[in-house]
């Protein structure tokens, strides 16, 4: 099916489910707002060409000042919603969003390069389409996304986002320095004029656990299939040989969780392309480098200090002393890239965080694969 035409089906369904979510939600926010505080609503501008529309539920919200039951959208349209939800979908480029705006909520869209700004109150986001999407705040957090199921919640004192699906990099004060990758089932605070905090596991709420029921579908497939070789003569020769022979590094390893992982991360990843898993100690990052380059392996694992040349890499975890391990393969474009929409899907899916759990007791951080989640 043509990329864009699936992205159109995706968003019709997005915003049927959202349209749902919204009737329900026009009965109670998903985060209660006390009454008595009164929602920013400046009034915003109208530049075309139009890029979404919206509609309200029970009742009436306003764009620009003036009420509506429902609206084109506009880039720089102000959006204020009363005791209604309103839920929306806008196109920017190649780049969608479908959302639903709580009561006593308000955003401005598409202000200069970013999708949304969101203004005060709670937001509930799908995005799709090809590349970042990025959104700011009325506390100037910016958040950019893949293609993640999200929540956002603005008021004076904080900005708070929690990740249904997907992954979602947070800044505050200090930009990309400070930013924080948030990914499924976590969440972050950023104080008025500060940086994120560290993200932590979250356990959703009904109304949470519903939205991605009703959203999940309209998400990406999850790439775990075995890929095509064409192009790609290491992945020819690993299927060829109906093995992946994996060189681990045990001299780096600071405890016995990083082999589990290992172990357990590629043994999903073998079943998933159908062939043998072999992993194998290598006794120093030199060695472990001279059979890749021999072809006696087909991935390092190891985490060298200094930096490593004539290879490609891709990070894969933290261990318990929060040292980096990563993949080493050789140069080969369609092999690196097999590799690298693997370990997305696998956080997506969230089996990442299943065999992370399993071999160092704690939830999954996903900092380290900041490069894999948001590539420059």
């Amino acid at each position: 099916m043509p990329r864009g035409r699936h992205s159109r089906m995706l968003g019709a369904a997005a915003l049927a489910a959202l349209a749902a979510l919204a009737a329900a939600l026009a009965a109670g926010p998903l985060s209660a707002r006390p009454a008595a505080v009164r929602v920013p609503c400046p009034f915003g501008s109208k530049k075309n060409p139009k890029i979404g529309k919206g509609s309200a539920h029970k009742g009436t919200f306003r764009v620009n000042g003036a009420k509506r039951r429902k609206s084109t959208l506009f880039s720089g349209n102000v959006v204020c919603t009363g005791a209604a939800a309103f839920t929306f979908k806008i196109r920017v480029g190649q780049r969608d969003a479908s959302c639903t705006q709580d009561p006593h909520s308000s955003l401005r869209v598409h202000p200069r390069e970013f999708l949304l700004k969101f203004l005060w109150g709670n937001f509930l986001c799908l995005t799709h389409g090809r590349g970042e999407k990025p959104f700011t705040t009325g506390q100037a957090a910016n958040i950019i996304t893949q293609d993640p199921i999200f929540r956002v919640s603005v008021d004076r004192r904080k900005v708070g986002v929690r990740v249904l699906a997907g992954s979602a990099l947070v800044s505050g004060r200090s930009g990309e320095h400070g930013a924080v990758v948030v990914g499924p089932g976590q969440a972050t605070r950023v104080p008025a004029g500060g940086d994120p905090g560290e993200p932590t596991a979250i356990k959703l709420t009904p109304r949470e656990k519903a939205a991605l029921d009703k959203l999940g579908p309209s998400e990406p497939p999850l790439h775990f299939g075995r890929p095509d070789p064409t192009g790609s003569p290491k992945l020819g020769s690993i299927f060829a040989a109906n093995t992946l022979a994996v060189g681990f590094n045990g001299q780096s390893a600071t405890d016995a969780g990083a082999l589990t992982f290992v172990k357990s991360y590629f043994g999903f990843l073998t079943d998933s392309w159908g062939i043998r898993l072999s992993v194998v100690s290598v006794p120093s990052t030199t060695t472990g480098l001279k059979e890749l380059g021999s072809g006696r392996i087909d991935i390092l694992l190891d985490s060298p200090t200094s930096p490593t040349f004539g290879v490609d890499a891709l990070p894969l975890f933290w261990d318990s002393k929060s040292q980096t391990w990563s993949m080493f393969m050789t140069q080969d474009k369609v092999y690196v890239d097999a590799l690298r929409r693997f370990l997305v899907s696998a956080v997506y899916g969230k089996k990442y965080d299943v065999f992370y759990r399993n071999a160092f007791g704690r939830p999954a951080p996903y900092e380290p694969l900041r490069p894999v989640l948001f590539p420059t």
